[in-house]
């Protein structure tokens, strides 16, 4: 099988403690025909430097160096220079097994899809733990309307098909989409929308990704931005979906756990007497639980 160019996108904020395992770990996948491009989003540790030091090692790699914008203004940077058919994400403090591009690539053209998802596995770097959701390897297809009807209930399993990682995409669905720049809960506004483009999507319950649990992180941090932005983002999918003429009644059972699931972690990190909180609550009210 030929291999087609494939951009991937790595966003780079202040981690130089991991930002070289994950790059050599796209260098070193099995489909080489890669362009891999690191958006340093200006951080302020060794970063920098170490972008650069991995370019002089491997020509496939371009650093572009910006102010900083946050995840959603480096993906976006990193799309507009992507000269692939199809695009990566890559979180710069996980990484990839070997195969993850081939793997992906090679279901995305047997099914002639437009997104192929794996799953992934989480390492708790404490005591240097590997925590695999599930054990089972199989594939599922799904149409655009068979994924935006199992949308909410896979978020409610374990938000594999809320991240912008852990996919290839055809580059042309980003042709419309871009991710919410100020928004700290970017895939919240921007995967589905990605799957209203897309007419096949094709699922391999395998793990494929190694997302690091990492204190600090942004998806590990719950602050009321955070909170805000999840819920706004779910709301503004409830209001296209309408428009668009979608059945929403599990999708109003998974608005209410993600009140629910938000309430609970804001009470976890002491913010019950914040403005979210009571916002939760009232949305809560309205819906019921």
């Amino acid at each position: 099988m030929s291999q087609e160019l494939i951009s991937v996108l790595i966003p780079v904020y202040n981690v130089e403690q991991y930002l070289a395992e994950c790059v050599n770990s796209v260098r070193n996948q099995t489909y080489q025909n890669l362009e891999i491009i690191l958006v340093n989003d200006g951080s302020t540790d060794a970063s920098g430097q170490i972008c650069r030091d991995l370019a002089a090692q491997d020509s496939r790699i371009t650093v572009m160096d910006q102010e900083n914008q946050g995840l959603s203004g480096a993906r976006n940077t990193g799309l507009e220079a992507a000269g692939g058919a199809y695009v990566i994400f890559v979180d710069s403090d996980d990484w990839l097994p070997e195969q993850h591009v081939a793997r992906l690539y090679e279901k995305l053209k047997e099914y002639d899809a437009d997104i192929a998802i794996g799953h992934h596995c989480s390492f708790r770097p404490e005591d240097a733990t590997f925590l695999y959701y599930s054990t089972e390897h199989f594939e599922q297809l799904y149409k655009r309307e068979e994924m935006i009807e199992e949308y909410p209930r896979r978020r409610m399993m374990d938000g594999v098909f809320l991240s912008a990682w852990g996919k290839l995409y055809k580059r042309d669905l980003f042709d419309a989409v871009r991710y919410p720049v100020g928004r700290v809960a970017e895939d919240a506004f921007t995967t589905y929308k990605l799957y209203l483009q897309a007419e096949k999507i094709i699922y391999l319950n395998e793990p494929l990704y190694y997302y690091r649990l990492r204190p600090g992180s942004i998806s590990l941090t719950w602050n009321e931005r955070w909170f805000q932005d999840l819920i706004a983002g779910f709301e503004e999918q409830l209001a296209i979906l309408g428009k668009l003429g979608y059945d929403l009644s599990f999708y109003y059972k998974y608005y209410t756990f993600l009140l629910q699931y938000c309430r609970d972690n804001a009470l976890a990190v002491g913010l019950q007497d914040s403005p979210v909180y009571q916002e939760i609550e009232n949305k809560l009210k309205l819906f019921g639980e």
